[in-house]
């Protein structure tokens, strides 16, 4: 089935697993999850009765679709230990569209249409790339912050190039700028207490900070992904409004009680006039909101908005409180921004600690970890040759390889640090999950992962990039074999044993072998499953340990492109909608 984590809560986190396509998904689990999420695609019957008829109209206008992903709404609803933030399992996400002047608003949907999330699947919607035509019909209900569709055919178009965004893929290389927006609302009894220097400090490092949004991605990308404060600027008849260190305060006139997305609406508007800008995509790449500690969901004045609050494949962010303060946050939320999905440990949906995508943690300067296989594969920071082994098929003999931690001096120069098997039983397909292998050494900014730490971990993901992860093993010299039943082909099971493992702070790389195993394996040269799946030191003839990659017999390496790509638009109608006006509008 398709892993999507809809619930009856406003704006979660599990948004990017709308982007993880599942097998065997049927039309009629299609439209039991269309049932149950109805929430995420629609506000309720009483919102959309009450609201019909309010609000500007949009007809001719065009928007660019989103999904929002983050945490669950309130702190003290977690299972926590001292430290560690715990997703309880009522996430969800919302479908959103943001206008050409840049603000950005909640998607209803007509009844008796397709619903949102379906068009997701179908890749018909594509966050941050599918462009909606709105039509006669279309108005914001700005008591909600929506975008009411009219029913008809849903219109797409391609054709506003200036409007719409190029996929994310290979965006984590290079650098990207910044701007931290500080929102202060009007009558807020609890207004945020941290002042921009120490925002700047804990995102930028200005002032010293030393694990931060910008050291972390700097130092898990080896160099190859930036974090940039916007530039400095000053704005206003007598130059009384100022961009700082990447930071800016922005007081508008709304209540924390209308909404996270009518509050950063208003900023932006603000800052338009602040700065005398029509665009403000020159002020910076990204936009992270700084929201009031009690922001409440859009609509919903009894409900908090989530603790984050990410755009998938997009630029914008938001964070209640002090929790833009804290690392894992902030690396987990950008990491949304990059199109990465959540880190799950099945049946834990975030369960992975592992990496950022994961659990989060409500600690200042700690953990300092990085990301799993499968992220650290789609940011790019890896590929043929530099640190990538993609084996692209069934190996025909047993594959020994050096496998480097990423913290290692020679990750990704000289040394194998990454593995992707290609899942070949349907190529390209979404319902194909890869498997990809990284020596999780626990040393310098990976000295703190949470979990798997100086070992060989396995996760799973589709094809597709933006879906989640999921962990499957975590291996060592002394733990049972990873093994992927009838992976290559029926009766051809992939395994993954780790023969030799160097922790030394002078080490930090793993000997793993790589098998196809059973009676289908294409090869009769595959060798035969080892008893107990436990080798011993000497039960299989092997190289001796090396630190060099070309000395680890390996197949030929292959880069080929995924084949999964965003589909091309023309102006189209979408089957399925609803001719027939709804009775409520």
């Amino acid at each position: 089935m398709s892993l999507f984590k809809l619930s009856k809560t406003v704006g979660g986190c599990a948004m990017a697993a709308l982007l993880a396509i599942l097998p065997s998904t049927t039309s009629a689990f299609l439209r039991n999850i269309q049932e149950d999420s109805q929430h995420a695609n629609t506000v309720s019957d009483e919102k959309r009765t009450q609201s019909y008829g309010r609000g500007r109209k949009l007809e001719g206008s065009s928007c660019l679709f989103s999904v929002q992903e983050g945490l669950a709404s309130a702190f003290d609803e977690f299972e926590v230990t001292p430290y560690e933030l715990v997703p309880l399992p009522d996430e969800d996400m919302t479908c959103n569209c943001r206008l050409e002047n840049g603000n950005t608003y909640e998607l209803q949907f007509p009844d008796n249409s397709p619903s949102c999330q379906e068009l997701i699947d179908q890749r018909i919607l594509v966050s941050s790339e599918s462009v909606i035509r709105l039509q006669d019909g279309a108005y914001i209900d700005h008591a909600y912050e929506i975008i009411v569709l009219p029913p008809g055919p849903l219109l797409l178009e391609n054709d506003n190039y200036s409007f719409r965004r190029r996929s994310l893929i290979g965006t984590a290389i290079g650098s990207k700028t910044f701007l931290v927006v500080k929102i202060m609302a009007l009558n807020d009894d609890e207004p945020l207490l941290q002042t921009e220097s120490q925002i700047s400090d804990e995102i930028f490092g200005t002032f010293g900070d030393e694990v931060n949004l910008k050291t972390q991605y700097a130092k898990c990308s080896r160099g190859l992904f930036e974090v940039l404060p916007a530039n400095d600027l000053v704005g206003g008849p007598n130059n009384e409004y100022s961009i700082t260190n990447g930071v800016v305060t922005v007081n508008v006139d709304k209540e924390v009680t209308d909404g996270r997305l009518a509050l950063s609406n208003a900023a932006m508007e603000k800052l338009k006039e602040m700065f005398n800008l029509e665009n403000l995509a020159v002020l910076a790449n990204n936009f992270m909101f700084s929201m009031p500690p009690n922001t409440v969901t859009d609509g919903r004045p009894d409900t908090k908005m989530n603790i984050a609050v990410a755009t998938t494949n997009g630029s914008e962010s938001w964070f209640r409180g002090d929790f833009i303060l804290f690392p894992t946050f902030q690396m987990h939320e950008i990491g949304h921004n990059l199109d990465l999905g959540h880190a799950s440990e099945p049946p834990q949906d975030y369960g992975d600690r592992s990496g950022a995508m994961g659990i989060t943690y409500r600690m200042d300067d700690w953990p300092k970890l990085c990301f799993n296989a499968a992220n650290m594969y789609d940011l790019g920071w890896y590929s043929d040759p530099n640190g990538l082994l993609e084996i692209a098929e069934e190996p025909t003999s047993n594959v020994f390889v050096n496998l480097f931690g990423f913290a290692n001096s020679k990750a990704g120069d000289s040394g194998i640090t990454l593995i992707k098997i290609v899942n070949p039983s349907l190529p390209n397909s979404n319902n194909t999950k890869n498997v990809y292998v990284q020596y999780n050494w626990q040393h310098e900014y990976n000295a703190d992962t949470q979990e798997g730490g100086n070992q060989v971990v396995v996760v799973e993901k589709p094809e597709e990039r933006g879906g989640w992860t999921f962990l499957m093993a975590l291996l060592d010299p002394t733990t049972t074999p990873f093994v992927s039943e009838g992976f290559f082909a029926t009766d051809c099971d992939l395994i993954i044993s780790v023969m030799v493992l160097d922790t030394s702070l002078d080490g930090g790389v793993a000997e793993v072998r790589i098998q196809a195993v059973g009676s289908g394996c294409a090869s009769t040269a595959a060798p035969s499953m080892v008893e107990g799946l436990v080798p011993a030191p000497s039960s299989s003839p092997r190289p001796s340990m090396s630190l060099s990659p070309s000395s680890s017999p390996r197949p030929s390496t292959s880069m080929s492109p995924s084949g999964s790509s965003t589909p091309s638009f023309e102006p189209s109608e979408i089957e399925g909608w609803s001719e027939e006006p709804s009775p409520t509008g």
